[in-house]
């Protein structure tokens, strides 16, 4: 494994998340919508279309919501994969810039405040702790 695959699994949750919050507002944009249905009862037609609107419009938003839920079970498997290569750093300044970047999604700037490290830094921690991981990885697989 090299550095750019690392990173690549570590951010893996982070685009994750950001599709499971594409989703969530595409199910309350679904919901309103099937919500919004209004059943017609006369012996008049109700309008066009084949009179399943509001059927097709809530089968749309549970298979959203059942999609939605297989995304929140990987994302979960990732960030469990994800813990896996933090904790095999010690405890240390370079654990936590990964905890807090891949597993809390803080930009590096966030870091740097909430550690009162300068950016440089927590830039520095963030490359040796991949390097720590890396190594530690590559020694277990040889």
């Amino acid at each position: 494994m090299d550095k750019n695959q690392l990173k690549a699994i570590l951010r893996s949750a982070w685009s994750l998340d950001e599709e499971i919050q594409s989703y969530k507002e595409r199910i309350v944009v679904s919901r309103a919508r099937a919500e919004k249905n209004t059943p017609h009862y006369g012996p008049q037609s109700g309008g066009g279309g084949d009179g399943k609107r509001m059927e097709n419009d809530v089968i749309s938003v549970v298979d959203e919501e059942r999609y939605l839920l297989e995304l929140i079970g990987k994302r979960q498997r990732e960030l469990r994969k994800i813990i896996g290569y933090i904790e095999l750093l010690p405890k240390s300044p370079m654990r936590a810039v990964l905890h807090k970047r891949y597993i809390n999604y803080h930009t590096f700037e966030q870091i740097a405040a909430e550690l009162h490290y300068s950016w440089q830094n927590v830039h520095r921690l963030h490359s040796k702790a991949l390097d720590y991981i890396l190594h530690e990885v590559n020694k277990e697989n040889t």
